[in-house]
């Protein structure tokens, strides 16, 4: 047993009127269903500071929830297997649910802990975060061996200079074969990012891999703003399956970035399992998804 965490975080206008146990999955997103209900029974979930038994209960837009989970280990996040690792960098296919470093929703295990955490035992000292990915999207994720790694990717980061892939799996049939989705960002009420003339200028580059009900798609941002692909992909009409926040949901969210270039680096992060199987559901075989990423096999 570890000493518990207490996890915080504010319901967003996306939330508004769900049940708290649902609420509690999306806004907490390493707690599965079944355990926010023990911990609502057992009087572990508060609302706006109020003990809530119920798990129907519905929760508005802009109250806190606090999970006190004296059950949960400090820092117990899921192995993280390394696509690449040389004498400067170390890149990880970062798993849902993780937060790529501590946020305010959740303090511990995260990404950046766990690697931390192995370092250490290696007798090496601890990664410097260079770039984050939402925690609900998988794959690749770099981080820097020194500060001299990290100054380097870091800059290659802010000035565009990084070639980031991804693959997602969205609602309807997206109609072009390519295009770029061009919209700027700023960040909105409950933690939403929303699209504002006066916002920070933001580029896609979509291109449509096979159409249906269900389209497979390849994604390149241009610039690297918070949610920006969920934003810009729900505003074209085509939310990502799987986005609660910004589609229908309800998850997993099927954003997965596959490749990584930066300098002398380039790291391909195998898809999950979770996308493999929901591709298939949508008529989409495994040997599709690698000739859409440019992976033999």
């Amino acid at each position: 047993m570890g000493e518990g965490m207490t996890t915080r975080f504010r319901v967003d206008r996306g939330l508004d009127g769900t049940r708290l146990d649902v609420a509690i999955v999306q806004g907490a997103p390493s707690i599965s269903r079944r355990r926010a209900r023990r911990l609502i029974a057992a009087g572990s979930v508060f609302v706006g500071g109020q003990r809530v038994r119920v798990q129907s209960r519905v929760v508005r837009a802009g109250q806190e929830i606090r999970i006190e989970d004296a059950a949960a280990p400090a820092a117990a996040v899921p192995d993280l297997p390394h696509v690449h690792a040389d004498d400067d960098v170390i890149v990880i296919n970062k798993p849902a649910g993780v937060p790529s470093a501590p946020t305010r929703q959740q303090a511990a295990g995260t990404a950046h802990e766990a690697l931390r955490q192995w370092l250490r035992a290696q007798g090496q000292a601890a990664p410097h975060l260079v770039h984050r990915l939402d925690a609900d999207t998988t794959g690749a994720l770099l981080f820097a061996r020194h500060k001299a790694a990290a100054a380097e990717h870091s800059a290659r980061f802010a000035e565009g200079r990084v070639l980031r892939g991804y693959i997602a799996l969205v609602e309807g049939a997206v109609a072009t074969p390519s295009t770029v989705l061009d919209a700027p960002l700023a960040q909105g009420p409950g933690g939403r990012v929303v699209i504002d003339a006066a916002g920070k200028p933001s580029q896609t580059v979509l291109t449509t891999v096979l159409r249906g009900p269900i389209s497979l798609v390849l994604l390149r941002p241009l610039t690297g703003r918070t949610h920006q692909l969920r934003v810009h992909l729900a505003a074209a009409g085509h939310p990502i399956v799987g986005d609660a926040r910004y589609g229908r949901g309800p998850g997993p969210l099927m954003l997965h970035a596959y490749r990584l270039v930066a300098g002398p680096v380039e790291a391909f992060a195998p898809v999950p399992a979770a996308f493999v199987e929901a591709a298939a559901r949508a008529g989409f075989a495994p040997p599709a998804l690698a000739v859409a990423m440019g992976v033999a096999g």
